[in-house]
Parts: C-alpha cells; structure tokens; sequence
C-alpha cells in the first residue's frame, strides 16, 4: 500500500492532533472547571457559562483518550504499511 504525499500529511496530521490532545484535555478540563465553579469573576452569576463548562468537562471526558475513529484509522493504515506498532 503506497500513500499519496496528500494521504501522508493527512495521515501526519491525524497523529500530530492525537499528540496535541494529550495537553489540550487538561487544558480544556481546568478552564471547564473555573466557568463552572464560577472563579472568573466577571462569569460568576451567568448560568450559561457554567453550562458551556458542564458541556465542555462531559465532552473532554467522553473523548479523554482522543477521537477513537481516527486513532483507529492510524493504526490501520500504519499496519497495512508495514509501520505496526510492535517495531518501535
């Protein structure tokens, strides 16, 4: 199986992405925390902001390991490239 340069960065990004996850969860799931404690003192008495933080911590928990179709699509392609994970 032969990627295209055009398949290979899309393949590249996907995984840049997964990389990035990693640290932006944490950073989505602290700011979720604060609007939805309230500690911004300008947000406090404004409910849509503690919902906009309910919804936030419900979905960084929901994807906390990263969007899974695409986790899947990597390492079906790497394997089908002969990239299986068991080399590294």
């Amino acid at each position: 199986m032969e990627l295209s340069e055009t398949e290979q960065r899309m393949l590249d990004n996907l995984e840049k992405r997964q990389a990035r996850w990693k640290f932006g969860r944490w950073l989505v799931l602290l700011i979720s925390l604060l609007l939805l404690l309230g500690i911004f003192p300008s947000v406090s008495d404004d409910s849509i902001y503690k919902m906009i933080g309910a919804a936030a911590i419900g979905m960084t928990l929901s994807m906390w390991n990263g969007n899974p179709e695409s986790i899947l699509l990597v390492r079906v392609v790497k394997h089908n490239l002969g990239h299986d994970e068991s080399e590294r």
